[in-house]
C-alpha cells in the first residue's frame, strides 16, 4: 500500500512539474511574439555583447568546477580539476532539459562509482557550492535594491521580501552551529551524517573564500554583460539596476522548479525590467540571449566532456564496469 501511494504522489509530481513547464514554455512564446524584433536585433548584437554573455557563462562553469575541486578534496576526494569542469558540463546540460536535476543525479552516480564517495558527502558539496552561490547572490541583490531605492526611489516589496528570505535562509545554513541538539530519527541521523561533511567543508577557509571571490566574479561579468545588453536595444540601466537583475536571476536559476528554470528566468527577467521602468519585452529579449548562450556553450562543451568522462569512468581499476570497454561485447 505504501509503495503504491509513493508511486501516485510521483506520478502526480511529474504531471505538476511538466505541466508547469508547458505553461512557462507556452506564455515565453506567448511573450516573445511581442518582442521578437528585440530579439532580432540582440541576435545581430555586437561581437562584445555576446562575448560577454559567453565570457560569463564559462566563468561560471569554471567556479562551479574550482568550488567542487576544493570542497571535495577537503573531504579526502581527489576530484581532478578536467573531471570536475566534465561532470558541471554534463550535470548542468542534464538538468536543463531533464526534470528532478537529473544532471545532478549522474554527477553522484559518477562520485559514487570512480571515487566511492558515499551519497551525504556528494550532498554536502552540492549543497555548499549552492549556498556560498545563493549567499553571495542573495548579498548583492540586497545590496543593489537598497541603492536602487535610494538613487532612483524604485521599490518593489515582493522582491524585498523575497530577497531578504533568501538571504535568511543562505545565512542560516552557511552559520549553523555545532551544538544543536537533535531528536532521533532516521531522517535526523541522515541529516547529521550530512552536516558533518557541511562542517568539514565550512572548516576550509580557503574552499570558502576561493569560492566566494569566484561567485562575485562570475556575478560582476553578469552585470557587465547585461549592461551592454540592454544598451544594445536602446534601454539604459544605471550599474545598480544591472547588478539587481543579474542577482535575483542568478537566483532564481538556483530554485529550479521546472528543468532549467525555463520560462520562470525569462519571465522574471522581463518582470524585473518592468519594475526598473523598462518593458517586459526588453527584459525577456535580454533573457532570451542569455539564455541562447548558455545552451550553445553547453553544447559545445558536451562532447568532449562526455568523451572524457566516459574514458575516465572504464579507466578506473576499481569500477565494477571497468573490464566492460565500449565495444567489447560480441568481439
Amino acid at each position: 500500500m505504501s509503495k503504491s501511494n509513493t508511486s501516485i504522489r510521483r506520478s502526480w509530481l511529474h504531471i505538476i512539474t511538466y505541466g508547469f513547464g508547458f505553461f512557462s514554455v507556452a506564455i515565453l512564446f506567448i511573450f516573445l511574439e511581442d518582442s521578437k524584433d528585440k530579439v532580432a536585433r540582440l541576435l545581430e548584437a555586437s561581437a562584445l555583447v555576446i562575448t560577454l554573455c559567453i565570457l560569463a557563462h564559462c566563468l561560471s562553469l569554471l567556479v562551479q568546477s574550482m568550488t567542487q575541486v576544493l570542497m571535495a578534496r577537503t573531504l579526502k576526494v581527489q576530484l581532478g580539476w578536467g573531471e570536475s569542469l566534465s561532470l558541471t558540463v554534463i550535470g548542468r546540460l542534464g538538468n536543463l532539459f531533464t526534470p528532478f536535476r537529473l544532471g545532478t543525479v549522474y554527477r553522484a552516480i559518477y562520485m559514487k562509482t570512480v571515487h566511492q564517495m558515499v551519497f551525504s558527502k556528494f550532498v554536502s558539496i552540492f549543497l555548499g557550492f549552492s549556498l556560498v552561490v545563493y549567499g553571495t547572490s542573495a548579498l548583492v541583490a540586497t545590496v543593489s535594491v537598497v541603492v536602487v531605492f535610494a538613487l532612483h526611489n524604485r521599490m518593489n516589496w515582493t522582491i524585498v521580501f523575497s530577497i531578504i528570505v533568501a538571504l535568511a535562509i543562505s545565512l542560516f545554513f552557511i552559520w549553523l552551529p555545532r551544538d544543536l541538539r537533535w531528536s532521533e530519527g532516521r531522517w535526523v541521523s541522515r541529516l547529521r551524517v550530512f552536516l558533518e561533511s557541511w562542517y568539514a567543508i565550512r572548516r576550509s577557509r580557503a574552499s570558502i573564500l576561493s569560492s566566494t571571490i569566484g561567485s562575485f566574479a562570475s556575478i560582476l561579468t553578469f552585470v557587465i554583460a547585461y549592461k551592454l545588453a540592454f544598451s544594445e536595444i536602446g534601454n539604459e540601466l544605471s550599474w545598480a539596476e544591472c547588478a539587481m537583475v543579474a542577482s535575483i536571476g542568478g537566483l532564481i536559476k538556483l530554485i529550479q522548479l521546472v528543468p532549467g528554470s525555463l520560462g520562470i528566468y525569462e519571465g522574471s527577467v522581463a518582470f524585473l525590467a518592468h519594475t526598473l521602468g523598462l518593458p517586459p519585452s526588453a527584459g525577456l529579449s535580454v533573457a532570451v540571449l542569455f539564455r541562447l548562450c548558455q545552451v550553445a556553450i553547453l553544447i559545445a562543451l558536451i562532447g568532449p566532456s562526455w568523451i572524457y568522462m566516459r574514458d575516465r569512468l572504464y579507466d578506473e581499476p576499481n569500477n565494477p564496469i571497468a573490464d566492460e570497454k565500449p565495444g567489447a561485447c560480441g568481439s
